[in-house]
Formats: C-alpha cells, sequence, structure tokens
C-alpha cells in the first residue's frame, strides 16, 4: 500500500546504508574493546597484540594531524581492527560516527603500498587524515549537525565528502607520506605511474581526474593524482595552503566552488593550480626521460599475451614452451592464461578470483593462491593447482596462503602464510595441503614471493624488517638466512633465477625508477656478486622471469594504459652497476618505535555505545486523493537509525503523522547479526492508505464512498547466506502478524451511514520464503551484467484469522491467498565485438501466480519500465521505482491479474567513451551505452466473480534505451537510462521514460 511502502521502502534504504557502513569484520567474534585518549579501539580477541599496536600508532598519527591542521575532531574515535579478509585494507567514515577500519593484514606484496616504514603508521596516518579532513564544517554545518545530529550526507553537514575522488583520497595520502618517512609520495610507483602518463601523452586533466573512469589507473586515479598535486601546492604555495584549502571548502555557502577554495587558500584557482602542475610534471618526466636516455638505450621489449589492464606473474613452464600468466582486463573474469612461446598462441588456462600468484610443477601443472569466501563475513587465501586442461584442485582449505613456489621434488610448496597482522613461510604437501612452519610468525619480519632456485638448495625471498627495508635475502630450504642479498631502503622483491642458477634476478627501484637488476650467483656457497641493472627505461618493469634458455628476460613492462608481458634480451655479463639512490630519511626513527603499544586495559565490548541513534531526518509522505478529493492527507515524521561498530545490531525507525487529522503511522526494523549466520530480524510497522468504492444508494443515485484502512504488521525472520567469489545464495524465512481496520466514508468524507462493509477488520498470519541464487557479474567496462545467471523464488500464504464460517473462503470477504512468484535472468558477452566494452545478450522471463479468495484482479499489474529512485538530490526527483513485470512501451498497470508474467530480451552495446566533465564543476560523463529490446507480458484473472478478470491480449513492444554513466556533484556514478518503446498490441503511440539503474 502506498503509505506502507513508503515506511517500507525508508526501513529497507537504512538497512542497505547500515549493511555498506557495517562491511569489513565479522560480528560473531569474540570481540573486545580498549579505550586511549581519543579512541575507542574494538578487535577481536586473538589480535590483541595488533591492536594495541594500532591503537599507538593512532595516537602518534592523531597528534602529527592535529599540529599539521590546527585542529582535531571531538572524541572518541572509533577504530575497529580486523583479521577476517586476507586482503591489505583501510577505510574510514565520518556518519553515523567517526570510525576507521583497519585489514591487519600487511601490505608487504602491494607494490603501491609496499614502501613503508611501518605499515600500521602508514594506513592509520592515512585513515585518521580522513576523518579529519570530512568531519570539518563550518558554522552552517556545525548548526545543521547541531540540529539533525551526524546525518550521512554531505554538504552542508559534511562538506569534505561533496568534493572530488582525487581531493578526498589525495589529502590522507600525502598526509601518509608527511607523517611518516615512507608512503606513496616517498615510493616510486606513483612517481612512475604519472611520468609515464606525462611521457605517453595521457596525463589526466582536472576534469578527468575528478571521474571515476575504469580506464587505467582505475581506482588508484584519485591517490596517485590528488597527492601528487597536492604535494606540488605544498612545494610551490607552502604547507599552510592544504588546511587553509580544507577550510576554505569547508565554510562555503555555495558548495562545490573548488576554484574559489582554491583562490582563498593558494591565491590562483585549482584549475590554474592543475595546469601549472600539469605542465612542471610533463617537463620533470621529459628531463629525466633525456637523462637516462643519455646512460644508455632504452630496453627494447616485444609484447607477449593479450594486451590487458594488468598482466603480471610471468612464470616460464619447465620445458621452456609456454608461459602462464595472470591477467585481469576489467571487461571479463581475472584468468591464470598460458601463452605458446613459439607460436604466441594465447588461452584462458582458468579463470581466478582476482589477480594469483602462481608456480609451474615439474610435470606441467600450475600451482596457484586466489581468495575465496569461508562465510559471510570471512576472505581466505588458499592454494589450488589446475592443469595444462584446465581441470582445477583445490590443496588447501582455509589456510591463508598466498606466493607458492614448487620445489624440484614437485611435491614441496613455499608458501606465504598471514595471520594475526603478520605473515611467515610455511611448507606446504602438494598432495596432502598439510602446512609446516619455516619461519616464526610474527609482524617483526615479513615475507613475500619466495622462488625456489633450479636445482632446490635455495630460496630467494623478499624480507622487510622495521624502516621500510624490503630486501632479497637467500634461504636454505630449512628457513636459514645464508644471504642478506641487498640491505638499504631501496624496494627490491619478486626474486627469480637464471636455469642455470647462477644469476639471481629481482624486481628493484635502487636506481630511482622501477626495474629489473641482476646479481652473479655462486650456486655452491650461497654468495651473491653486486647487482646490475638489466633492464633500462624510463617507465617501469617488475616481476622478471628469464627464460628457458637463458637468453630472454619476460617482464611486466608499465605503460600509461597498465602493465603488459614483454619479452626483452637477457645479457647481466654486459649490464651496467645498478647505483643505489638516496631514499627520504633513512627508517630508524620508526624502527625504533616498532615495539611501541598502548597499555590501556581492555575490557568486553559494548554494543550499545555505538548503537545508539546519532541523527534523524524529516520524513514526509504525500497526501493520497482521489480526483479532487483528498482522503489522506499529507503526514510529517522523523527517521533515525543505529549500528554497532561490528555490525552486530542495525535498527531503524520512522514516525510520522498525518496533517489532517491525528492518524500516526510508523515503523520500525532490528537485525542481529551476532550468530553470523543466521541473521534474525523483526520488523513493525503502523501505516494508512486509502481506497475507493461505488455503490447504489436506496434512490438508485451512484454514490462514490472513500475507504481508509489501517494496517498493523509485525514480521519476524531468519536469513541464510552462502557467498562465493563468483556467486550467492541466499534464503529468508518469515512469519507475520497483521491486522486490518477499515473505515468507510461518504462523499464528504463523514462517517457513510447507509453502507457498511462487510469484513471491517481483518487478522491474518503470513508465511513466506524468498529464495535467491546468482552468478551474475558485471566488469569494469561493462553495459550491465553480462556473465552467469540468477533466480529468485518467492513464496507467500495469508491466512485470515478469526473469520466466520460464512464468510470464509468468500473472494473479497476472504482475505486469504497463496502466492508464487519465479524469475530467472541469464547473461552472455559477446567479445568480439568493437567498442569500449563487450556487446551482451540479457534475458529476464518473470512468472507469477495467486490463488485464493484474497486474490484479486489488482494481485499482479504488468507494464513500465522498471528503475529506482535518485538518490543524488536526497529528493527522488526521477528515476522510477522497480517494477516486478515489467514491460516497456506500456504504462505501469496495462495489464493486471492473480496471475502473470513478463519477459524481456535486451542486445546491450557501447556507444561513446566521453570521459568529459565540467573543469572544476561537479559534473562528469563517463560513457554512453544502448539497448535493443523486446518486451512483452500478461496479466489476467482470477476466474471467478467479483474480480473475474478475463485474459487479453498479450503486450508486445519494442524499442531503444540510450545508457549513460554520470558523476554528479562527485559522488557515485549515476547510471541514467534514456528510452523509447513502441507498442505493438493495444498501445497508444510510443512512450518515453528516464530511469536510474540497469533494466536488469
Amino acid at each position: 500500500m502506498r503509505s506502507g511502502g513508503a515506511v517500507g521502502a525508508r526501513v529497507l534504504l537504512l538497512h542497505a546504508v547500515l549493511a555498506v557502513a557495517l562491511a569489513g569484520q565479522a560480528p560473531d567474534e569474540a570481540w573486545r574493546t580498549l579505550d586511549t585518549e581519543h579512541f575507542r579501539v574494538s578487535f577481536p580477541a586473538a589480535l590483541e597484540e595488533t591492536a594495541r599496536r594500532a591503537a599507538d600508532r593512532a595516537e602518534r598519527a592523531h597528534a602529527g594531524l592535529s599540529g599539521l591542521l590546527g585542529w582535531a575532531p571531538t572524541s572518541p574515535i572509533e577504530l575497529v581492527v580486523t583479521d577476517h579478509v586476507d586482503v591489505s585494507n583501510g577505510f574510514a567514515s565520518v556518519t553515523p560516527w567517526k570510525r576507521i577500519t583497519v585489514y591487519a593484514r600487511p601490505p608487504v606484496d602491494d607494490e603501491t603500498l609496499q614502501y613503508f616504514d611501518d605499515w600500521l603508521e602508514l594506513v592509520l596516518s592515512h585513515e585518521l587524515a580522513h576523518v579529519f579532513h570530512l568531519d570539518r564544517s563550518g558554522w552552517l554545518g556545525r548548526l545543521a549537525r547541531g540540529v539533525v545530529g551526524r546525518y550521512p550526507g554531505t554538504w552542508p553537514f559534511f562538506p569534505g565528502i561533496a568534493q572530488p575522488q582525487w581531493v578526498v583520497e589525495g589529502l590522507p595520502t600525502l598526509y601518509e607520506s608527511t607523517l611518516t618517512d615512507a608512503g606513496r609520495l616517498h615510493g616510486s610507483e606513483h612517481e612512475m605511474v604519472v611520468r609515464t602518463a606525462a611521457l605517453e601523452g595521457a596525463l589526466e586533466t582536472l576534469d578527468r581526474a575528478s571521474g571515476r573512469s575504469p580506464n587505467w589507473p582505475a581506482g588508484d586515479r584519485p591517490y596517485l593524482y590528488g597527492s601528487r598535486f597536492f604535494d606540488f601546492v605544498v612545494e610551490r604555495y607552502g604547507a599552510d595552503a592544504i588546511p587553509a584549502f580544507v577550510d576554505a571548502t569547508a565554510r562555503q555557502w555555495v558548495p562545490y566552488r573548488l576554484d574559489a577554495a582554491g583562490k582563498g587558500a593558494f591565491g590562483v584557482s585549482v584549475s590554474e593550480a592543475w595546469r601549472a602542475w600539469r605542465e612542471a610534471t610533463v617537463a620533470e618526466a621529459r628531463a629525466t626521460e633525456r637523462s637516462l636516455s643519455a646512460e644508455a638505450p632504452f630496453s627494447a621489449g616485444t609484447a607477449v599475451g593479450k594486451s590487458a589492464r594488468v598482466s603480471m606473474s610471468a612464470r616460464v613452464s619447465p620445458d621452456g614452451r609456454r608461459l602462464a600468466y595472470a591477467r585481469s582486463d576489467g571487461r571479463s573474469d581475472t584468468q591464470i592464461r598460458m601463452v605458446d612461446l613459439a607460436t604466441g598462441a594465447d588461452r584462458s588456462l582458468t579463470r581466478t578470483n582476482g589477480l594469483a600468484t602462481l608456480a609451474w610443477t615439474p610435470d606441467g601443472h600450475v600451482v596457484f593462491a586466489q581468495l575465496e569466501y569461508t562465510d559471510p563475513y570471512r576472505i581466505r587465501s588458499d592454494l589450488w593447482e589446475v592443469d595444462a586442461q584446465g581441470r582445477v584442485r583445490r590443496i588447501t582449505r582455509d589456510a591463508r596462503l598466498s606466493h607458492p613456489t614448487v620445489a624440484p621434488d614437485g611435491r614441496t610448496v613455499i608458501a606465504v602464510e598471514d595471520g594475526s597482522g603478520g605473515n611467515r613461510l610455511v611448507r606446504v604437501d602438494r598432495w596432502s595441503g598439510s602446512v609446516t612452519p619455516l619461519s616464526p610468525a610474527g609482524a617483526d619480519e615479513l615475507w613475500t614471493e619466495p622462488r625456489f632456485s633450479p636445482d632446490g638448495r635455495w630460496i630467494a625471498v623478499a624480507r622487510w624488517l622495521p624502516g621500510a627495508r624490503l630486501d632479497i635475502v637467500v634461504l636454505t630450504p630449512d628457513g636459514r638466512v645464508a644471504t642478506e642479498v641487498t640491505a638499504d631502503r631501496a624496494r627490491d622483491d619478486a626474486p627469480a633465477w637464471s636455469p642455470d642458477g647462477r644469476w639471481l634476478v629481482w624486481a628493484s627501484d635502487r636506481t630511482g625508477i622501477p626495474t629489473i637488476v641482476a646479481a652473479p650467483f655462486d650456486p655452491g656457497s650461497g654468495q651473491v656478486g653486486p647487482p646490475r641493472r638489466v633492464a633500462h627505461t624510463a617507465l617501469g618493469f617488475r616481476d622478471p622471469e628469464v627464460g628457458a634458455r637463458g637468453a630472454d628476460l619476460f617482464a611486466s613492462a608499465y605503460h600509461a594504459d597498465g602493465w603488459r608481458i614483454e619479452r626483452l634480451a637477457f645479457e647481466p655479463d654486459r649490464a651496467p652497476p645498478a647505483a643505489l639512490v638516496a631514499r627520504a630519511g633513512d627508517g630508524r626513527a620508526a624502527a625504533a618505535t616498532w615495539e611501541e603499544r598502548a597499555d590501556a586495559p581492555a575490557g568486553p565490548y559494548r554494543a550499545w555505545r555505538t548503537a545508539l541513534p546519532r541523527w534523524w531526518e524529516p520524513s514526509f509522505t504525500r497526501a493520497v486523493s482521489f480526483g479532487d478529493t483528498e482522503v489522506l492527507g499529507p503526514a510529517l515524521g522523523l527517521s533515525t537509525g543505529g549500528a554497532d561498530v561490528v555490525g552486530r545490531h542495525a535498527w531503524s525507525a520512522t514516525a510520522r503523522v498525518h496533517l489532517d487529522e491525528p492518524r500516526l503511522e510508523a515503523g520500525a526494523s532490528y537485525r542481529f547479526a551476532g550468530l553470523g549466520v543466521p541473521v534474525l530480524g523483526l520488523d513493525l510497522s503502523w501505516t494508512h492508505d486509502a481506497g475507493r468504492l461505488t455503490g447504489v444508494r436506496a434512490d438508485s443515485t451512484i454514490a462514490t464512498l472513500f475507504t481508509v484502512e489501517r494496517d498493523r504488521r509485525a514480521d519476524v525472520s531468519v536469513e541464510l547466506e552462502r557467498r562465493r567469489w563468483r556467486s550467492v545464495g541466499a534464503l529468508t524465512l518469515r512469519a507475520g502478524w497483521i491486522e486490518q481496520d477499515r473505515t468507510l466514508l461518504d462523499e464528504g468524507l463523514e462517517p457513510e451511514q447507509e453502507f457498511r462493509l462487510r469484513v471491517p477488520e481483518a487478522r491474518f498470519v503470513e508465511l513466506g520464503a524468498t529464495g535467491v541464487w546468482s552468478t551474475a557479474r558485471a566488469f569494469a567496462f561493462s553495459t550491465g551484467p553480462e556473465a552467469g545467471w540468477s533466480a529468485l523464488l518467492r513464496v507467500r500464504r495469508r491466512s485470515a484469522v478469526g473469520l466466520a464460517d460464512s464468510l470464509s473462503a468468500r473472494a473479497g470477504l476472504d482475505g486469504s491467498f497463496d502466492d508464487v512468484v519465479a524469475r530467472v535472468r541469464g547473461y552472455q558477452a559477446i567479445p568480439a565485438l568493437p567498442g569500449w566494452g563487450h556487446h551482451a545478450l540479457a534475458l529476464q522471463v518473470v512468472a507469477g501466480v495467486a490463488d485464493g479468495p484474497g486474490a484479486d484482479d489488482l494481485h499482479f499489474d504488468v507494464g513500465d519500465a522498471t528503475g529506482a529512485a535518485e538518490s543524488v538530490s536526497g529528493l527522488e526527483l526521477f528515476g522510477g521505482r522497480p517494477r516486478l513485470f515489467p514491460v516497456r512501451g506500456y504504462p505501469a498497470g496495462a495489464r493486471f491479474g492473480a496471475r502473470a508474467w513478463s519477459a524481456a530480451l535486451d542486445y546491450r552495446f557501447p556507444v561513446a567513451e566521453v570521459r568529459r566533465g565540467l573543469g572544476a564543476w561537479p559534473l562528469y560523463l563517463e560513457r554512453v551505452g544502448g539497448s535493443l529490446f523486446v518486451d512483452a507480458g500478461n496479466a489476467w484473472g482470477p476466474d471467478e466473480a467479483p474480480f473475474a478478470n478475463d485474459r487479453r491480449a498479450t503486450l508486445a513492444a519494442v524499442g531503444a534505451e540510450l545508457v549513460s554513466d554520470w558523476v554528479p556533484f562527485w559522488t557515485d556514478v549515476l547510471r541514467v537510462r534514456s528510452g523509447v518503446g513502441f507498442p505493438l498490441v493495444d498501445g497508444d503511440g510510443a512512450r518515453v521514460w528516464l530511469r536510474v539503474g540497469t533494466a536488469f
């Protein structure tokens, strides 16, 4: 019903917001809490040591940022330390509480993040800078927050959120390096990306940097462009320009005026400063290129395998005939691909869950590591194996392993095992999957990318020590350090060997440019000579692999569009020395403080401290009118909600009062996830709706009558979920109690005297189950889902309670019904056609049937184009709403009944890649796609009076939609569909529409 639906939509919206906000930790852990001066730290009991280190680093970052910026957010700041996902990450938010979440996996294998003195210091400096920045507001924002609390909105509540991502992420990336001797500004990776873009004519303009393009560097764009630009601002206009800029944007009465904020903070507009930065960056890149080219000719490489955004981990097979590598192109699932080095033929060996690290076995199989869900909250990395025919076998389960290398015996695998804020090297039995430690576990010594020597006598591996010491060391098979190959602040990793074992090869930025170096190695003694630069470039190389004959070097070569595998000549005897370039700082300060921890007492986790409400917002429902008669007036009220930081409890509440009469509407919802699976729910609602009837009076005149219905409903639910990387299954069981009371009114909206309702009150018990299974997937360059399928089945039974026998089972008097709805969707890409993404076919079929005396002719309705209300303005100005049985080209309700079906077939295709914005103004258009469609559907029934509804002609329509991806107000991508449909049956001409979201 109308008003009830509004309350329900609000409850669902709040749950969706809370679900997103609470991602990243498992609510069924034994959580603990400790308090420091500015932070409340929550952590699973097993992570107490890491949490204490994090608390210490957070307080030091707080002191540093307070000094640099001149202000600090109010305390406490929630800090959640979690170890449930085997990736390195952290995120921060300022609504409804100030919160930082840190994944306790050191980023020692992340080439962008791995230049750190202390990884906790790095991530906490970055995330805390988010809180300092995004919590800042002017007097108008402080006034608004003083009235409605920490409302999850942008300007004026939290103006920092209403800025381009290069501002939101660039400022913390600047400060992570300002507060430490390391970080991304001091590393070589971001410098390489920007330098290469400048040299290859791809350095982005301000409007492109403000967009959300999947084109390389994709999600890393705001971090590297923002931090490099702000570093330029500090150098040219002074360190005080950054706090002044944050203040200027926070205090704006008219938001989104970046140029005005720049003029107030730098003395020039952001647009002018950006142009100056681009000019300086291009000039510096060309000077670097000239200097390097004067040293020696650049290495000439030839491409191997398919070009992609990211091609990594090139590995040559034991027979030297094939090369396997990991590839992610943004257009399909990530894969391990295999190239025939003689013919160049390139084929997919298997798809993987993210970019895999891999190694060949002596018998020609590939062992690889990939992520997989173990439950809805935990993602673990394990070892798998694939043969030449693509058959996959799982080696370990829930073992948290990555970076495998296989010994010459074919059975022993050395890998890195993550856990509790650190890692260690382990030995894995390839056949049984048993794991044996090879090095001590902990966070004081971190490992990545081990490689067995060809004879199996040595293991080269990258080892991190506090103070940004990522170096190559050589181990004996029992884990003893035999040789420290490097010992400096250069980034040395990804070791490999020449086939004869006499050259140790690795990736290094010791020359200032990420490249490949090699050192002579004595297989007998394990001694290593000085490193030599075997690849020379102004761009970048990494992930080396020497070919079987020892004459070829395969590596990932960097270009402006990403990483690709290239083949170069391997001539280490003729290579010059790899000189060491000095780095900022020496890391000794960070190494000296590495052991420091907070000593505050830890106690039990108290969910209520963060679950209390912290905001409210006005809630409004439109009047219900029939012609000129307003039967139910508009309603005005309040909404709020809350959740605790680890996700055990989430709730929302709405209350409204109609302005014409004191009718109350209310809704409340609660979810408990403390069991992990299942999630238990309770939903309550009290709503009103109105209807219109006609009757014949005693004097034979036609009377117009109105009904006002009050619905009170209580539901309990149990939600079960099975999640995997490429599939999700969910089952929701629901039981509800419904009370309906109706009042009959005359034309003057007074109680009707002549007519009466046969059943003014009704009570129902409702049972239902909804099952969902989906493998449907979309990719970065997709026009919509283009792989896999999904299915939904919903079953409901509503049974009247306490109804008189004389009224039972009578249509129009007994509201009991049973209904079933089934929906199937399928997607298939057509990859060979031109465009910025794949062409694709998409099919949807939906069917529903309802039976019982309460299944009237309005149970289902068919027609209209599905959509979702836009959320940019907060006013839901356009976008439509979800439709269960859409048929484009017809109005909603073009067909109705107790039985319904609809089907749609779309041919989707890319049209144009625009990538243009309005400079420093908040509007950006990324790309345009299109679709041609055929829709059909019908509804009819029931057959019996008083709702008899005969079957009419099936609706059918053809048409087209133009799909455009916008970034308005620098917020999320808004997909807008404008369409035209031509009805083929019972139509009244073409219909046009504007909708938000994908058709299906």
